[in-house]
């Protein structure tokens, strides 16, 4: 009987078992991912490519048997190797130091270089990020916001910040427009870095590969990075910048963190805005954070 394992967002299941759907000349256990329906049959035949890709950049990550789809349920699914460990979420938080988790950053960091640099790129059917898409999206869901009368943005950050948010993502909009996209994962967070039993960082949930820009791996995992109390997070993140540019940080790569922040900002509030208590807890949160990012320049210290 497959064992449910937690993960596995945006729809999909994730599980254990010692048999999986299709025939493998492999020896169990493997982990099954099951995708939602509407994950096309485009985006399944890619999974094998860019495990491929990876394994040719000898970057740990995860390494795909085979995919079908569930002769049950008609839902595809991927067969992964069964890694023996945690993930770094769970081990950052009670067993690493600061130290190590900014460390595990400079690691992953490193391993995206590589596949940044990569000249395999002309040779992938992957998707581009649509930027324009994206800016009429989160500008879109503005608007909806600000004329939501439950949403009280006024009270929580002040009409003359309020006003910035536009401009600055238009700004970030820019900047990135003029950059070449590359290969990105797509989804970087502690929870998607396997640590092995022998210590191993290994990238799972790698379904995301795209052309894009490096700050779009993070376009909802940003925030966290940028409260002024300590946490391991943010050394992680640090860290991964650190290694993802060899100890430097891009031009306007401020202006880059707020286009995500507000990103993150905005979405996050569209989503829960009609759950008060979450939304006036998440409010409180931000408040001490969106002055300082409005006021970020690509003159000072990076943000992160």
């Amino acid at each position: 009987m497959p064992t449910l394992l937690p993960g596995g967002h945006s729809g999909a299941e994730i599980y254990l078992s010692d048999t999986a759907p299709i025939r493998l000349n492999a020896h169990p256990p493997y982990i099954i991912k099951l995708f939602p329906p509407d994950f096309t049959a485009d985006h399944l035949a890619r999974i094998p490519e860019i495990c491929r890709v990876y394994q040719s950049l000898d970057i740990p990550a995860l390494r795909c048997l085979g995919s079908g789809l569930d002769p049950d349920t008609q839902r595809p699914f991927c067969v992964y190797n069964y890694i023996s460990g945690q993930n770094l979420e769970i081990v950052g938080e009670q067993s690493f130091s600061y130290t190590d988790n900014h460390q595990a950053g400079i690691k992953v960091g490193s391993y995206l270089r590589h596949l940044a640099a990569s000249n395999l790129s002309p040779h992938l059917a992957l998707p581009t990020v649509d930027l324009d898409g994206l800016l009429d999206y989160i500008e879109k869901l503005l608007q909806e916001l600000l004329l939501d009368s439950t949403s009280d943005l006024e009270t929580a950050f002040g009409v003359e910040n309020l006003r910035q948010f536009a401009p600055r993502l238009e700004l970030g909009h820019q900047l990135l427009s003029v950059l070449e996209p590359h290969l990105i994962h797509g989804d970087i967070k502690r929870s998607n870095i396997m640590v092995s039993d022998a210590g191993e960082l290994i990238i799972i949930d790698l379904e995301g590969m795209k052309y894009s820009h490096d700050i779009l791996n993070f376009r909802h995992q940003m925030t966290w990075a940028l409260f002024t109390k300590p946490n391991k997070k943010s050394h992680f993140l640090r860290g991964f910048f650190d290694g993802l540019y060899n100890n430097t940080r891009p031009p306007h790569f401020n202006s880059q963190v707020v286009y995500i922040f507000l990103f993150n900002l905005i979405e996050y509030s569209h989503k829960h805005r009609h759950s008060p208590e979450q939304f006036a807890a998440y409010l409180e949160r931000m408040q001490p954070l969106v002055p300082m990012i409005l006021s970020a320049s690509d003159s000072k210290e990076p943000l992160t």
